[in-house]
This record gives structure tokens, sequence and C-alpha cells, in this order.
């Protein structure tokens, strides 16, 4: 939800450079998804996915220290997190597989469409949930464009932006490290 104020207010860059970064981080992710799926084959999906928050959690908050208006050093970020956003994308629906074939073991029958209706539900509630979340705690903690433009470092859009997922991320990696579901 707040990719696009980030790279507004915090970096300083102009709304066009918007898709330019969002491209470079898919076109890198995509170019990654061979190494994650032979990371995911050799340590596990789940830690791979594990390692992939905690990547993400340490890659964010790097965007701090690219200096305002300066495309190339943003480009550079983006292009780290598109290997670690990577396998948040390409992961998640093979562990529902995963519990499919657990579930089916357990003799819970043929209900593939009931997990993957499940897990998209829980996809799209929490998108929806962050925007919900992030935007009204980004006006609490004092962030407003009309100010941030003129002022220094936006701190509610940082914190909300860049350390909060960072947090979260690093609770499922936790969780994830441990998911019971492995070869």
């Amino acid at each position: 939800a707040s990719v696009l104020l980030v790279i507004e207010y915090a970096l300083k860059l102009p709304k066009s450079d918007f898709l330019r970064l969002v491209f470079i981080q898919f076109a890198v992710g995509l170019l990654a998804t061979p190494c994650i799926i032979r990371t995911a084959s050799s340590i596990g999906k789940h830690r791979t996915l594990a390692l992939a928050g905690a990547g993400v959690s340490v890659v964010l908050p790097c965007l701090l220290l690219v200096p305002g208006g300066k495309f190339l050093p943003a480009a550079l970020v983006f292009a780290v997190l598109g290997i670690v956003v990577s396998p948040i994308w390409v992961l998640p629906t093979a562990l529902v597989a995963d519990a499919v074939d657990f579930g089916r073991l357990k003799g819970g029958g043929e209900q593939t469409g009931l997990y993957m209706a499940i897990f998209n539900f829980a996809v799209k509630l929490a998108l929806a949930l962050s925007v919900g979340i992030a935007l009204p705690l980004m006006q609490a903690l004092g962030f407003d464009p009309a100010v941030s433009a003129a002022s220094g470092r936006p701190w509610g859009l940082i914190t909300v932006g860049l350390f909060l997922p960072g947090l979260f991320l690093l609770g499922a990696s936790g969780l994830l490290w441990t998911y019971p579901l492995d070869r």
C-alpha cells in the first residue's frame, strides 16, 4: 500500500519512477525464480520462504540509504527486493499443495479447490487489511503528504512502509522455519 508513497516522499523520486522500479523488481524476481526453485528443492520450500521473509525485512530498510532523488541506487535496492520477494509470490501455493497432499493422506479426500479458495481468500483479506491499516496508521504517526513534500524524512511513512512489514515478515519467517510439512 505504501510503495508509491515511499518512492515519492521517502526517496524523493517522481511518481513516474514507480512503474520503472516495480518493473525492475519483478523482472529480477522472474530471472531469479529458477534459482529460487533450486533452493526450495535443496533446503525445503518452507525454509526458502522463511529466508525470503527475513531477506525482505533486511532489504526494505536499505531504501533509507538511497540518497534523495537518485534513481540508480533505488533501482539497485528494488532489484535486490526482486530476489527476496519472488519466493513470497512463487512458493506459498506449493505449500498449499503440500497441505492438500497431507489432507488427502489423512483421509480428507480431494479438497484442492477448498484449500486454494481459503488461501486466495486469506491473501486478498491480507491485502485489503494492509491498506485499511497502513494508511490510517501512517496518518496517526504524523505522515501528511502536503507537509512531507517540503520537510525532511517522513517517519510515519518510513515506519509503516519499511519497518513494520519487516517485523511481520520476521514473525512469519519464524513460523515458516518450523513448518511441519516437508519432504
